[in-house]
């Protein structure tokens, strides 16, 4: 496990994000392994009885384990992807999910 660099700032999805107001960067969080990860996924939790149903959650994350919240999000009226930001291009340079 090696420490990602925070925040990516190279990669182009996060940056269009940013600059919409379309981001929210979950605080640092715990030394352990997965503490981030555990933190992540409660904040979608949250904000997913918070906000209303039509605003669609990208999570940006090269850990596969987050494909479980793409998942469980396609039983709710949410839209939810996750994208590995090491390969965001490949989805589109022009679109934000």
């Amino acid at each position: 496990w090696s420490r990602p660099r925070y925040p990516p700032t190279r990669c182009y999805v996060y940056n269009e994000m940013m600059k919409n107001g379309q981001f929210y960067l979950n605080e640092r969080c715990g030394m352990t392994k997965d503490a981030a990860d555990f933190a992540i996924v409660l904040s979608v939790g949250k904000m997913d009885e918070r906000l209303p149903s039509n605003v669609a959650f990208t999570i940006l994350s090269g850990d596969k384990g987050f494909r479980e919240v793409e998942r469980q999000m396609q039983r709710s009226t949410r839209k939810a992807v996750v994208i590995d930001p090491h390969n965001a291009s490949r989805f589109s340079n022009d679109m934000i999910y």
